[in-house]
């Protein structure tokens, strides 16, 4: 019986090496330790929330335009087309910032994106519905590939099976994960163990 039927990948800090400074933006924000900077916007009074918007896409913007791609993606993204693997992008970055992305490097070209302007940002378990009802499949049948705690925080509130990115080859958040790898390169070898339905 075929185990998995999808990949969900982050994008900052897991396709793209992260160049954003986040701790210079929730300084600028005052956003408190231990709150997300989502979450911190949208609490704030309109006026507020949309001043933070704007810096925090500009921010992201500029980003953008000076992104750089992780050594092995594109060869890992086509593995995953010439073996008809189903893939989609889940990210906390805007439509906006995506479309820069994607203009840079268009062989990033998933079966789906999700952005933060079509559905709750991650870590919340429902940022991950518009892929379990495009695609009909179940949560334990994905695997998700991140970076970072809000990736393995949401693969455990969904089910999903996780896989850790870190440099170092180590898990260093409480969140556990079903799996470390170091670059792309182990990533594919860690993928290749799976076994997955091709998509239609």
């Amino acid at each position: 019986m075929v185990r998995f039927k999808a990949i969900i990948f982050d994008l900052d800090g897991t396709l793209l090496v992260s160049n954003i400074d986040f701790k210079g933006i929730r300084s600028k924000l005052g956003v408190p330790e231990g709150e997300s900077v989502l979450d911190f916007l949208d609490d704030l009074e309109e006026s507020d929330r949309k001043e933070g918007h704007a810096f925090l896409n500009a921010v992201e913007r500029q980003a953008a335009l000076g992104s750089i791609i992780h050594e092995g993606v594109e060869e890992l993204f086509s593995w995953l087309n010439a073996n008809r693997i189903r893939h989609g992008i889940l990210t906390r970055n805007t439509k906006e910032t995506w479309d820069i992305i994607v203009s840079r490097f268009p062989f990033l070209n998933p079966d789906l994106l999700i952005t933060r302007n079509c559905a709750p940002p991650k870590p919340k378990p429902e940022s991950l519905s518009p892929f379990l009802e495009k695609w009909r499949v179940k949560p334990p049948e994905i695997v998700h590939v991140g970076d970072y705690l809000y990736d393995l925080e949401l693969a455990e509130a969904t089910g999903m099976h996780s896989v850790l990115m870190n440099d170092l080859g180590e898990n260093p958040f409480p969140t556990p994960c079903d799996g470390v790898v170091r670059n792309h390169a182990e990533l594919m070898s860690y993928l290749e163990t799976l076994e997955f339905q091709n998509s239609e």
